[in-house]
């Protein structure tokens, strides 16, 4: 009789503790689990920090953005950026489910007008973003650095769980998110400035030397035409002498903004004073004097109001070139629309010369 209960206890004894140690096992399990996650989703965010921080154009990050953030949230999402009026928020990256969407204005999202993360999820009795016309659980979080607002990121789960279970994920993502772009938004804000020109809002020629080279690298390597245009603002000096700097400035900003328009693809640069370079990839010489002609017509066709109500007319003088195939000097290429330009002024100027017409 002792001996039968000694056996039961020793049996109910043996199954407690294999009980208790599969229990074991099965926290080890999960903290082993939990602890792998944490470190999956760390690996991810500073992956995400790392790429985005190496980008020099907000355009890159939005690249990067849709080809990481699934490896955290892997059923959708969507970044948008705060307008610089800050009168609507704008795409600006998106992946999974979310879709590309249209422009918000702020007060379509809550955490927009809130300044904080809001959920929207069947069961959460909490009310939906405009914006937002699922009836899937969705995440809203704000986008910021320094107190100012830079945009809104909106994340979307399977149900309201899930998007519970990743609220702390999704703040760190935001965070990282938010530090990162001001970063690359105020690296690109600091180049703009050093390679434009503060008068005409043109690229500077600076940015010309630069960029030149590289277009006159890609154009020997896929072997295309490759175009510059130098022009100069015909006897600007008299603007200046008679009418003064202001009005000489005037008619600066006013040739840029025709150049701007004529040349919306192209590259175009204030070489410096009154002189204007432009490069035309894939463009070759004759194609590049028949715009150059359009150009000084419309230029000839503009008129200039003084503060004096004086009417003054404005002409140029232009000069164009092309690229050799085997050229690699951008020098020599500018030396040579130089030329090609002091022969038009040299003809008595408000006409354009191309280089060949030059040599002939």
């Amino acid at each position: 009789m002792i001996a039968r209960h000694f056996n039961e206890m020793t049996a109910s004894l043996q199954r407690t503790l294999t009980e208790q140690q599969t229990l074991q096992q099965t926290l080890e399990s999960r903290v082993d689990a939990l602890v792998q996650a944490g470190t999956t989703e760390l690996f991810h965010l500073n992956h995400l920090g790392v790429f985005i921080q190496a980008c020099e154009r907000l355009s890159e990050a939005a690249d990067v953005i849709p080809q990481v953030a699934p490896a955290l949230f892997p059923f959708g999402g969507s970044v948008l950026l705060l307008t610089p009026s800050g009168n609507a928020l704008e795409p600006f990256a998106h992946w999974g489910a979310a879709g590309t969407g249209s422009a918000w204005l702020p007060d379509e999202c809550w955490a927009s007008r809130l300044g904080t993360t809001h959920a929207a999820a069947p069961g959460l009795h909490l009310p939906r973003c405009t914006h937002d016309s699922t009836s899937q659980a969705t995440l809203c979080l704000p986008l910021g650095a320094q107190s100012e607002m830079l945009g809104i990121v909106t994340l979307q789960f399977s149900d309201a769980p899930a998007l519970q279970a990743a609220q702390e994920l999704a703040q760190r993502f935001a965070d990282r998110l938010s530090l990162s772009l001001a970063n690359v938004r105020l690296q690109e804000t600091l180049r703009q400035q050093s390679v434009r020109d503060p008068l005409t809002g043109l690229y500077n020629r600076r940015y010309f030397e630069e960029i030149g080279m590289q277009e006159l690298l890609r154009a020997r390597r896929h072997q295309q035409p490759l175009s510059v245009v130098m022009l100069d603002v015909d006897h600007f000096k008299l603007f200046n002498d008679q009418y003064g700097h202001g009005v000489g400035d005037l008619v600066l900003r006013r040739l840029a903004h025709h150049l701007g328009h004529l040349f919306q693809d192209e590259i175009v640069c204030r070489y410096g004073g009154e002189e204007f370079i432009i490069l035309l990839p894939k463009c070759d010489a004759q194609a590049a004097s028949e715009r150059a002609e359009n150009l000084r017509a419309a230029v000839q066709g503009m008129t200039i109001l003084t503060p004096h109500s004086s009417r003054l007319s404005v002409t140029v003088s232009i000069g164009v070139t092309e690229s050799q195939p085997h050229e690699m000097d951008l020098a020599s290429v500018v030396r040579r629309a130089d030329q090609a330009l002091y022969r038009a002024k040299h003809l008595g100027r408000n006409q354009v010369v191309s280089s060949v017409t030059a040599a002939s």
